[in-house]
C-alpha cells in the first residue's frame, strides 16, 4: 500500500476549518492524503457572535459545535492540545509529549489581544476571546449593578458603572451596542430608574472614524446609531482616561 502524505494543520478556528475543507476539495475521497488537526478545544467556536453571550442575547452552546462533529469525513486524526514544538527538519510536532509527523504543516493557531503596552491594560480589562471571556464579562456587568443597588451616592455609582469598550472594530461596535441595550433594556427590568440612569458606556477607537475596513456610508452610520444610543464614543484616543478601571478590550 502506498504511503499516504500527511497534511497536518494547527488551529482549529476559522483558519483551520476552512484551510482543511478547501484542501479536501483537491483530493476526491482523500485519495493518497491523511489529514490531521491539532486544537486547544474540541469544539468550533464561531466568535463573531461572542458579544451576544457576553450580552445575554444568547447561549453558549448556539455557538459551539464539536469539532468531529463539523470535520466527520474530513478528518482522519485530532489532537487536543497546544503544539509545543514544531521540528521543521524532521518534520514532527510536539503535542503533550505526543510526536506526530507530517509532511505538509499549516499554521492558522489564531491571535492573541494586543494590548499596545499601555501601562496597566491588560491588569485592569477583560478580553473577548473565548466562552470563559464572554461569561465574565456577563458575570462582571451584573455584579457591578448589584454592588451599585446598594449605594446611595450617584457619583460613585456612575464611576462603578462606566464600562468601556476599547476597540472600534465590528465586535467593538457591536458589543457596545448590545451591552447598551442590555443595561438599559434587560437591567431595566430589575433595577430602579436612577441606577440605570447612572450606567454609561464608552467606545474607544485609536483611529479617527469607526469601522476602518467599510465604506464610508457604514463608517458614518455606524457613529449615528452609537449616539443614539447615548453611547459615549471617543475617536482619536490611544488610550481611555488612567481612572476608568473596567475596560473591556479586542
Amino acid at each position: 500500500m502506498a504511503k499516504k502524505t500527511k497534511i497536518l494543520i494547527v488551529g482549529n478556528g476559522f483558519g483551520g476549518i476552512y484551510t482543511l475543507k478547501n484542501l479536501t476539495k483537491l483530493f476526491p475521497n482523500k485519495k493518497g492524503v491523511e489529514f490531521s488537526m491539532i486544537g486547544e478545544r474540541n469544539y468550533f467556536l464561531f466568535t463573531p457572535l461572542l458579544h451576544e453571550v457576553a450580552t445575554g442575547g444568547i447561549s453558549p452552546l448556539n455557538i459551539l459545535e464539536p469539532i468531529r462533529k463539523i470535520l466527520k469525513g474530513y478528518l482522519d486524526n485530532f489532537y487536543l492540545g497546544k503544539a509545543e514544538n514544531i521540528n521543521l527538519k524532521d518534520k514532527i510536532v510536539n503535542i503533550n509529549g505526543v510526536l506526530v509527523p507530517f509532511d505538509y504543516l499549516v499554521l492558522s493557531p489564531g491571535a492573541e489581544t494586543n494590548f499596545y503596552n499601555i501601562p496597566d491594560a491588560e491588569k485592569y480589562s477583560f478580553t473577548l476571546k473565548s466562552i470563559n471571556d464572554a461569561i465574565r464579562i456577563k458575570n462582571h456587568c451584573i455584579n457591578q449593578i448589584e454592588r451599585a443597588s446598594n449605594i446611595k451616592d450617584s457619583d460613585t455609582r456612575k464611576r462603578i458603572l462606566k464600562f468601556v469598550v476599547v476597540g472600534g472594530g465590528p465586535t467593538g461596535v457591536e458589543l457596545a451596542a448590545e451591552l447598551q441595550e442590555f443595561i438599559k433594556d434587560t437591567f431595566s427590568i430589575y433595577y430602579s430608574k436612577e441606577i440605570i440612569n447612572d450606567a454609561s458606556v464608552v467606545l474607544v477607537q485609536k483611529g479617527t472614524e469607526l469601522l476602518p475596513q467599510f465604506s464610508k456610508k457604514i463608517r458614518e452610520k455606524s457613529l449615528e446609531v452609537l449616539k443614539r444610543k447615548c453611547i459615549n464614543v471617543m475617536l482619536g484616543s490611544a488610550y481611555p482616561h488612567p481612572r476608568i478601571r473596567t475596560l473591556i478590550s479586542f
